[in-house]
């Protein structure tokens, strides 16, 4: 942020602190964004659903790096927002 405010916009000082959005703004914004491009945000029932599935491929496939890649198609077919690392983890080392 600082090279682009340096590079220009310089008759305005750099000040970080300008840009730092409170936390409702940020998952207004989040939302608003999800929304305009048709993604959802990841639920209880769908890390279920997902949890499924990787039993499902885990049962098929012993391939690791397979299961996580499949895993991924699942969400962005669907059009739903990948979990955390952890969680992703967690679903897949369960499975």
């Amino acid at each position: 942020m600082q090279y682009i405010a340096t590079t220009y916009f310089k008759s305005t000082p750099f000040t970080p602190h300008l840009l730092e959005v409170s936390k409702p703004t940020r998952l207004s914004h989040q939302t608003e964004i999800l929304t305009l491009f048709g993604y959802i945000k990841c639920t209880k029932d769908i890390l279920k659903f997902a949890k499924n599935e990787t039993e499902r491929l885990a049962s098929t496939h012993a391939s690791p790096s397979y299961i996580v890649s499949e895993l991924l198609r699942f969400f962005e077919r669907r059009k739903i927002v990948v979990p955390t690392y952890t969680c992703l983890q967690d679903i897949i080392g369960t499975a």
